[in-house]
């Protein structure tokens, strides 16, 4: 029980770190669904 509680939420990862990781791979899956329909209309 002592070790679980002894784990704290170390660290130098910051909320706003994890807001910024999530605009990161909206941005990144947006891109790649936009270049994916962009090929499925070339051809």
């Amino acid at each position: 029980m002592d070790s679980c509680r002894s784990y704290a939420f170390r660290g130098t990862l910051v909320y706003g770190d994890i807001y910024g990781q999530i605009l990161v791979w909206l941005l990144v899956v947006f891109l790649s669904l936009a270049a994916g329909l962009a090929l499925m209309e070339a051809s």
